[in-house]
């Protein structure tokens, strides 16, 4: 059996921050819906279900894109960086 690797998310009011609504909760009479409006909640909650999996998968792949991309940054950083000079402007010597 395959372990699920965690999902990332980003920080709270990240502009590429998904929206998830509040999750639709049986209310004040549990167990109490017609068959109706048993059906109606089931797929709410289903609909929601599948909007939840679908914000955090792309929020994964948004935060592993980003860390990637830090990543390949910070390794051709020593590469730009540019070289110390030796002092050649005016020194004063005392």
């Amino acid at each position: 059996m395959a372990r699920e690797e965690k999902l990332e998310s980003l920080p709270p009011h990240d502009r590429e921050q998904g929206y998830l609504g509040p999750e639709p909760r049986e209310g004040f009479q549990d167990g109490v819906l017609s068959d109706d409006e048993q059906d109606a909640f089931d797929q709410r909650r289903e609909e929601w279900e599948q909007q939840a999996k679908a914000v955090a998968e792309r929020e994964d792949k948004i935060a592993k894109e980003r860390a990637k991309a830090a990543e390949t940054e910070q390794q051709e950083a020593p590469a730009k960086a540019p070289a110390k000079s030796g002092g050649t402007g005016g020194s004063s010597s005392g």
